[in-house]
Parts: C-alpha cells; structure tokens; sequence
C-alpha cells in the first residue's frame, strides 16, 4: 500500500525537506524555552521555600513581663530579638501582589533604637487575619489595619496616571530606534507596526497598575494613629502613633498645584523617620494634620 503511493510523497524536494526541518528546530526551541522557565520556577519555589522555612522555623512572638516584646526564629540558627513596647510607635503592613490573591501579608513594628530603617520584621507571609491581629494588639487599638480609608480623589487619579504613561512613550520611542533608525540585519524583520504594539500594550500595562496605585491610595485617622496606605503591585499600610509626630511637611510640584494636590508628610523617630501621604488634597492635608497634632499647626494657620 505504502508503495503505490510513495511516489506521490514529495520526500525529495529540498524546500519541503528545509521546511519540515525548520518547523521542527522551531518547536525544539520553544520547547527549550518553556521547559527553562519551567525549572526556573520550579526552583524559585524550592528556594523561596526552603529560605523561608529555615528563617522563620518554631516563630514565636510573645509579650514578656515589663512590656517586652520578644521574638524567636530560626531551624539551624535560633535568633532572639527583643522590643520594648514603649519603642513601638506603629506597625507597618505589606501585602504583596500574590500574597494578596491568597488573604495573605507581612508585618513590621515601627520602633525607635532599633538600627537602620527603623524596623523590625514581626511576621512573615501569613494570612491577614493573622497579621491584622497581632497589628492590633501591637497597636493596643482595633482598627487601623482592617477600617476603611479616606480616598484622595479624582484629581489625585489623573496625576497618577498621567505620570505612570510617561514610561509609556518613552519606551514606544525605543522602540522606534531599532524599527526605523537602525540599519542591521538583526532589526530586518521588525514590522513597521511594532513601536505601535509595544506602546499599546505598555499604556495598557500601565493603565492597570496606575489604577491599582489610585484604588489603594488612602489616609485614615484613629484616636490613637494615623494611617496612610499606598502602593499598587505592593501594598502598605502603615500605622504610626500620633504621639510618635514631632512635625509635619507639605510638599508640592508645579503640577501638584495646578490641580491643588501636594505631599503630606509627619516626621517622626521612628520607621524610616517620616510617614509619607502623596498626592493629597491640600484641604484634606491641612485637616488632617490638625486633627492628628492639635494645636501643631496654631501658629502657621495663622
């Protein structure tokens, strides 16, 4: 049967040979390349969670007498860490981009005395309950890291925006570089179309994690702290105590005050020593200065 019909069956033309080999050397490569990021993700998890095992292995997090906080980890190295509970002037909660799919977080204690930054990492990745929780009674107040947020508005959204598009058209004029500037032979079969793609699919790229950024843009006050969440792939809410503000800094750009927007900052001994709300209304800045330090800003109000 094969025989009647092998004529038939161009074997011999060199084109048809060339053509089948080249599909196969094109399936080998992308097969190649899926299966690297495969194992490179295969090994990133095995890393991450060895890492994350041998760090933070038998955690516990207790309050000892005389207001001491005291911390324990570690599989082959046991690490101890104590923090007084005067120190503590707020905590710092981040939720990053995966972790956020899962209801997970991190959690940090703002301390004064503690060495560079200004902080010590309490928890690792746990679910948000946990790390709300034990925030709260860091804190000694319910709320700060679970209530709702002032938003900063409209005119806070188009600034983000219109900043976060700016990487847009710059990338798009690289793009032109190599597609219409650059004669050689590797940039040949670049299409006419291709700085249009690449700026199509940055400004949609951008579109998402600007709108991210404006969504989780916040600013809250308790009796006991004040809160400012900001961040778009990583989110944090950071929580500093009132008591802990020795001053406050309004900064604004020249497009900041066209559309009547600036960056409220309180400066304080603990943390990074500032706690940062960008992009806020200057009638909202001003009140809530007040409202968290009354009486600071008497003298420049008048």
């Amino acid at each position: 049967m094969l025989g009647q019909f092998g004529d038939d069956i161009p074997v011999d033309e060199v084109a048809v040979a060339e053509g089948a080999w080249e599909w196969v050397v094109a399936q080998a490569v992308a097969v190649l390349v899926l299966g690297a990021l495969a194992i490179l993700l295969i090994s990133w998890l095995l890393v991450s969670t060895i890492s994350y095992v041998i760090t933070w292995w038998n955690l516990r997090l207790v309050r000892e007498g005389g207001g001491k906080i005291r911390l324990t980890r570690g599989l082959f190295t046991t690490r101890s860490q104590t923090l007084e509970s005067g120190k503590i002037r707020g905590v710092l909660m981040t939720e990053q981009f995966l972790l956020r799919f899962v209801r997970g977080g991190e959690l940090a204690a703002l301390a004064t005395g503690v060495g560079a930054g200004g902080s010590v990492k309490l928890l690792p990745p746990a679910p948000r309950r946990v790390v709300q929780d034990v925030g709260h009674q860091l804190l000694g107040e319910d709320g700060p890291l679970t209530m709702p947020l002032v938003g900063h508005g409209p005119r806070a959204r188009r600034r983000i925006h219109v900043r976060r598009q700016w990487g847009s058209l710059v990338l798009a004029g690289l793009a032109c570089i190599p597609t219409f500037v650059l004669d050689v032979w590797i940039f040949e079969a670049l299409p006419w179309w291709g700085p249009l793609a690449v700026l199509a699919v940055v400004v949609l790229l951008n579109l998402l994690i600007a709108e991210s950024a404006w969504r989780n843009l916040g600013h809250g006050l308790t009796d006991g702290h004040v809160i400012v969440q900001t961040g778009a792939v990583i989110r944090s809410r950071e929580v500093l105590e009132r008591a802990g503000i020795i001053g406050w800094t309004l900064d604004q750009s020249f497009f900041q005050r066209r559309l009547g927007l600036a960056d409220l900052t309180a400066t304080t001994a603990a943390g990074n020593e500032q706690l940062l709300a960008p992009n806020i209304p200057v009638p909202l800045a001003v009140d809530l200065a007040d409202r968290a330090t009354p009486g600071m800003l008497d003298g420049f109000r008048a």
